[in-house]
């Protein structure tokens, strides 16, 4: 059985491996884990991060579909 102190390490860990979006899912887990991760950066999802110029034109083809622009 952890104490639970080891608790809180373990989560720690745990959550330190995680996607900063999966954070808030984790804190789901039960009320220490609430209690534990109740700073706003454990509790805000990011809608969106920013890419490289290089990834974003891999993404996006540069020239926009017919009809989009005159």
């Amino acid at each position: 059985m952890l104490t639970t102190q080891q608790q809180q390490q373990l989560a720690d860990k745990v959550v330190g491996l995680l996607d900063a979006n999966e954070v808030p899912s984790f804190r789901l887990v039960n009320k220490a884990a609430a209690a534990q991760f109740c700073a706003p950066h454990h509790t805000t999802f990011g809608l969106s991060r920013p890419v490289s110029p290089h990834a974003f034109a891999v993404h996006w083809p540069r020239r926009a579909p017919r009809g989009v622009c005159r």
